[in-house]
């Protein structure tokens, strides 16, 4: 092994699909934000809206921090794209997920527009 290390780097921009979560991790001393983002292509290809769904956790999250995202609003995160094998039904399934491990790496771009409103 040469001592070199794969780049694992993502960037990504969607909308929230869901009210996030805030979770404790590490026995309560640690606060995990998560996610799930709907993230639309651009590419001249795609005829119809297919969107990509990625769940996204945000380690080292303050609490207060996700009573200001709401369904819908628009954000940029930077992490790590991971993924976790277990097995279920006897059947070995992956899941994966973007690691983000600071909040610093979250970017708050627009928020919904009010469907009251004209």
């Amino acid at each position: 092994m040469s001592g070199k290390r794969d780049l694992n780097f993502s960037l990504y921009s969607g909308r929230l699909t869901h009210q996030p979560e805030m979770m404790q991790y590490n026995a309560g001393h640690g606060h995990m934000l998560c996610f799930s983002l709907a993230i639309h292509s651009d590419a001249p290809s795609d005829k119809i809206d297919n969107p990509m769904f990625l769940d996204v956790k945000v380690t080292g999250a303050s609490p207060e921090l996700h009573q200001h995202m709401s369904i819908g609003q628009e954000v940029r995160v930077r992490g790590e794209l991971q993924s976790r094998t277990f097995k279920k039904q006897d059947r070995i399934q992956r899941t994966y997920y973007l690691h983000v491990k600071h909040p610093s790496d979250l970017e708050f771009l627009s928020r919904p527009k009010d469907k009251t409103t004209t």
